[in-house]
């Protein structure tokens, strides 16, 4: 597909809307997780389905289609919310951003028009839409869109002989205990990406013994970096289950810096930082955020992370998740990672909570697996047999499930409140 072609396309689907100066609101209720006020207040006169949009758009003349474009356009204005504030952000992208992400991905997946990209998470969030859309898009391959439930993910790749694919880790466990799992073909499969969370090597073995397929890649970035980042491949999950890769994808580069902005040296904790074509202009409306995250043009993602002695990249926590009890830092996602050993264990999540005498302290919120017997007294003692005492969580809470948003991403302030 040419690159005017794309810009008809996403001139279509995202900048009709129209931002009139009055509008008459049926609901002027804000829905939980929205937009910011500017934004939901904002009215449009019109609704535009992507399907819709390429079906009107593919009856355009293929000639020159001299658009009064510029590159520089905003075309996008991605929405994401904030889990310590709770105050939603925009990140906002221009066409040429849009295009360097979408080429990026077709790159490094080796896309082409002979693929079938299955889409089944929502196209609100930023790795469903500007790389598992955008990028096979761009390369002119077919489209599956549908909802996501365990039977339909199979189902699709059964009938429609899917080739690609992105959901969070979570999706991939639930199709994995599909009781009719093994009456599904899913040899059509060269792409399972994931991401939003890591899967330890139990849960890869689990799915890829499952689908019969080792095909997945972990894919690591974040909103408002397009969200381009950096990959692991099949066979690095065998040796570096945990990283997040070791080399960017095309047109990003990486790096992890202490406090003062230098490169930290093997094995030492700092923060990613990231800087390419395929960044977020600006925080809508959010001068005082924007001058925040991008610094000297590097976007500080606030993912602590170490690189070891061969390069790779493991994040450590997030820089605001990290928990503090008695004036030590403690990373939940080594608890986590911990209690996901657990034979036990179906998921785990660790926050830290107010504490009057520590200031905080930790708290495991578990899901049984299956019909797991396990106690507080049989987790106390796994625990203390991997980690020090100090990062043994004081609080355990059982649950049916964990809460996750649209896109299969755990709400850590949801946990914090169970």
């Amino acid at each position: 597909m040419t690159r005017e072609w794309l810009n008809i396309c996403l001139v279509h689907i995202i900048q009709r809307h129209s931002f009139p100066e009055r509008h008459v609101h049926t609901n002027q209720k804000k829905l939980p997780g929205c937009c910011p006020r500017e934004i939901w207040e904002t009215p449009l006169f019109h609704r535009f389905s992507i399907e819709s949009s390429i079906e009107e758009a593919s009856d355009y003349s293929p000639d020159n289609l001299d658009l009064s474009i510029n590159a520089n356009d905003v075309c996008e204005i991605m929405m994401f919310t904030s889990g310590t504030t709770g105050v939603p952000k925009g990140a906002v992208f221009t066409h040429e951003r849009l295009i360097a992400i979408a080429a990026g991905i077709a790159i490094e997946f080796q896309l082409t028009n002979e693929d079938r990209a299955l889409t089944l998470m929502p196209l609100s969030h930023s790795a469903p839409l500007n790389d598992f859309f955008l990028a096979p898009f761009y390369c002119g391959a077919s489209h599956v869109i549908g909802d996501f439930t365990p039977q339909a993910f199979l189902q699709f790749i059964h009938e429609e002989r899917a080739t690609t694919t992105f959901a969070a880790p979570v999706a991939y466990l639930a199709a994995a205990k599909d009781p009719a799992l093994s009456t599904y073909d899913l040899s059509s499969m060269r792409i399972f990406a994931y991401g939003g969370s890591p899967m330890p090597l139990a849960s890869y073995q689990l799915v890829s013994e499952a689908f019969n397929n080792q095909n997945f890649y972990q894919v690591y970035g974040l909103t408002e970096s397009g969200p381009n980042g950096c990959k692991l491949t099949p066979e690095e999950h065998h040796t570096k289950a945990g990283s997040i890769g070791k080399t960017p994808v095309v047109n990003v580069e990486m790096k992890v810096v202490n406090d003062a902005g230098e490169e930290t040296s093997v094995g030492k904790y700092g923060e990613i930082v990231m800087k390419g074509d395929t960044l977020m202009v600006e925080y809508y409306n959010n001068k005082e955020e924007t001058e925040m995250t991008i610094r000297d043009g590097w976007l500080y993602t606030g993912d602590m992370a170490y690189v070891d002695e061969d390069g790779y990249m493991f994040i450590v926590d997030r820089k605001k998740d990290i928990i503090v009890p008695g004036g030590v830092n403690v990373f939940p996602r080594e608890i986590e990672e911990v209690l996901a050993k657990h034979p036990g264990i179906y998921q785990a999540s660790v926050v830290g909570v107010a504490d009057d005498t520590w200031g905080e302290t930790i708290k495991a919120v578990i899901v049984k697996e299956g019909e797991s017997k396990i106690t507080e007294a049989d987790v106390k003692a796994f625990v203390s047999e991997h980690l020090a005492d100090f990062k043994h969580p004081r609080i355990y809470r059982f649950v049916e499930e964990l809460p996750h948003n649209a896109s299969g991403k755990l709400i850590k302030q949801k946990v914090k409140e169970m």
